[in-house]
């Protein structure tokens, strides 16, 4: 003889379906099935006693279905409350059918699917977004990373990563993969830098105008001067030949030339240099060196 466990497992063999083949005309005869228990009442259409719409027939008993997060029977179809949305899982708990890419929503009582980056989610509902440990819901229900300041999505790798600061690393085509976005952007070799390193520099927090001879630059930052090679950024943060004794600016060929090509010397008187361009003094040799 089969061995039924318990006089419940037997009750149930005995009575299995029994909800449903009693035959009523109120709620009141169904009741009679089971006293003290709930869940049952008649359904008029037919005459014949069933279960309320929370719960669900097992043999003489009508078992409350499962909310999410609550016990069910994974044996028994639609165990579960809200069918067709939740499922009664390998562990008997009532889940949404894939709960990494989708979460419940008591408020519309539906499995909902995780927002990606930038996407929609529930902040006051826990794991609401895709890629748990990256993406967050911030109070404007929207997916993001922590700190977005200092971090970008990157979509390939599925993570939060690092936005680059200049000279560093980003990926080209993800406008914000540099700090200060609105300054730095991401060239075609992951770097980070301003638009136009041939006229601009970086400068603490901004991409700042390189100088011309006599311009403003940043005294030890070497390419805060126009004409790279030529110019550089002194003490005083102005740009100029490196030598001012001995070499001067040509503006037109834009290059630090020697001072002597200037004016082709060819008198002097003391220390005064008078070039052959201008009028020669009144007893002024001409000079033999």
């Amino acid at each position: 003889m089969p061995n039924f466990g318990s006089s419940l497992d037997v009750k149930h063999c005995l009575f299995w379906n029994l909800v449903s083949t009693t035959a009523c005309t109120t709620d009141y005869d169904c009741e009679q099935i089971h006293v003290h228990m709930y869940g049952y009442e008649c359904d008029r259409s037919v005459g014949y006693c069933r279960c309320q719409e929370r719960y669900f027939e097992v043999g003489d008993i009508c078992q409350q279905r499962g909310d999410n997060g609550n016990p069910c029977n994974s044996s028994i179809a639609n165990s579960c409350f809200h069918p067709g949305e939740l499922i009664c899982n390998s562990g008997n708990i009532c889940s949404c059918s894939d709960t990494n890419t989708h979460y419940w929503k008591a408020s519309t009582f539906s499995c909902t699917p995780r927002g990606n980056n930038r996407g929609d989610c529930d902040n006051n509902i826990d794991h609401s977004c895709l890629y748990l440990g990256q993406l967050i819901c911030t109070s404007g229900n929207t997916c993001e990373c922590f700190d977005e300041f200092s971090n970008y999505w990157k979509a390939s790798t599925s993570t939060c990563t690092p936005k680059g600061h200049n000279g560093g690393d980003c990926t080209s085509g993800i406008t914000d993969s540099c700090i200060y976005s609105e300054q730095l952007v991401c060239k075609s070799d992951n770097k980070c830098s301003c638009p136009d390193t041939s006229t601009h520099y970086w400068n603490d927090y901004s991409c700042t105008p390189r100088g011309n001879n006599g311009e403003y630059c940043t005294s030890g930052i070497a390419d805060s001067c126009l004409h790279t090679g030529e110019l550089v950024c002194k003490s005083d943060n102005k740009c100029s030949c490196s030598d001012t004794n001995t070499h001067y600016w040509h503006a037109s060929a834009m290059t630090c030339s020697l001072t002597i090509e200037l004016c082709h010397c060819k008198f002097f008187l003391g220390s005064h240099k008078f070039c052959a361009s201008e009028p020669s003094p009144e007893n002024v040799q001409p000079s033999h060196g």
